[in-house]
């Protein structure tokens, strides 16, 4: 699902540079408080993927409530699966560099939209079947296998 959303304070121009919506393109969207509860309906029972998933966890906080550790244990950082998935020595991996559109690049994804939320959903969903298959020692993981992975990088 897609939904633009008028936040409670107009964008900022970096905001805006760098996701190109101008405080006009929301005018008509539902605010925060309408959107929630059709993202409460949309993630329940769920799990969530998510690139970069501190960012995600602290929006999700910010609008539901709960723990740091309540949201993480229903997302899986598709970044921390890449990292995971990293077969270089841990010192090259430091040198590494895991933005979205590099770790897509590296592993064929197509990016269309940068920074434009739905593609970089559809992107993060790409990559996590990509590098589900990518894990070392991992055959056919479980969910926990996931968790796991994500949390050991």
């Amino acid at each position: 699902r897609h939904r633009l959303v008028r936040p409670p304070t107009a964008p900022s121009a970096r905001s805006q540079m760098v996701h190109l919506l101008r405080p006009q393109d929301l005018a008509d969207a539902p605010d925060m408080s309408v959107a929630a509860a059709g993202l409460r309906d949309a993630l329940a029972g769920r799990v969530i993927l998510a690139w970069f998933a501190q960012v995600e966890v602290q929006f999700l906080r910010g609008i539901f409530g709960g723990s740091n550790r309540w949201w993480r244990r229903r997302v899986i950082d598709v970044r921390d699966l890449a990292i995971a998935a990293d077969a270089a020595p841990v010192a090259a991996r430091a040198q590494r560099g895991y933005a979205l559109g590099a770790i897509a690049e590296r592993y064929g994804v197509p990016v269309a939209d940068p920074h434009d939320a739905l593609d970089d959903a559809l992107v993060t969903a790409q990559l996590f079947l990509v590098l589900v298959g990518k894990l070392p020692g991992v055959v056919d993981p479980t969910l926990h296998d996931l968790f796991r992975a994500g949390t050991s990088t």
